[in-house]
């Protein structure tokens, strides 16, 4: 594992499988950089990855951590008028999703991928409401707002008269967001310290 100048937040992030708005700890968490370069073992699968993550953190930054629930302002996914228009396909083989500014693409992903990657875009959990299972493919575009922006200001421009993420789900993928709380799991980092133990 070769990381370059991550925030410790980020790496927490990956590390317990949550986003950035879960997690509650000091300011420092998200200016503090760092460079990581750690070995797993040969047979450490994909999924094994984020617990020997932990396990560095918890021994390199004496990393505590506890849980907690706080309600949210959410969005709920649902279909919308005139039914879902994501390609359906066969879930075997490699499954994701691709993304830049104001673009996702759908390979094999479910509904559970998307929503994930909605709460990364909108920076608030997504529910998954649309009762739809199995994998899709398809293409979603839109125009990033400011809070989505890339600091390219003439891509920005370029895109002003795209719809908006809520509009794009809705004509591209027959997707509709509605606002609602969320009871959402936090994170809460109760001790860590700035400066990792050496090697």
């Amino acid at each position: 594992m070769t990381v370059t100048n991550a925030s410790l937040k980020k790496l927490i992030a990956f590390a317990y499988q949550v986003h950035d708005y879960q997690i509650s700890g000091p300011d420092w968490l998200s200016s503090q950089r760092f460079d990581i370069q750690a070995e797993a073992p040969e047979w450490a699968k994909k999924e094994e990855r984020p617990v020997i993550l932990q396990n560095l953190l918890i021994d390199r930054f004496k990393l505590a951590v506890h849980h907690s629930t706080k309600s949210l302002p959410a969005y709920a996914l649902a279909i919308a008028k005139g039914g879902p228009k994501l390609q359906a396909v066969d879930a075997h083989g490699t499954s994701g999703i691709s993304s830049g500014r104001g673009n996702m693409t759908l390979q094999k992903a479910s509904m559970q991928e998307i929503v994930d990657s909605l709460s990364r875009r909108l920076d608030r959990p997504v529910i998954d409401q649309t009762g739809l299972t199995g994998a899709f493919n398809g293409e979603l575009h839109w125009t990033p707002d400011d809070d989505q922006a890339d600091g390219n200001a003439t891509a920005a421009a370029a895109a002003d008269t795209g719809p908006s993420i809520f509009t794009a789900l809705q004509e591209q993928f027959g997707l509709k967001l509605i606002p609602q709380k969320a009871s959402v799991d936090f994170l809460i980092v109760d001790r860590v310290e700035k400066l990792p133990t050496a090697n």
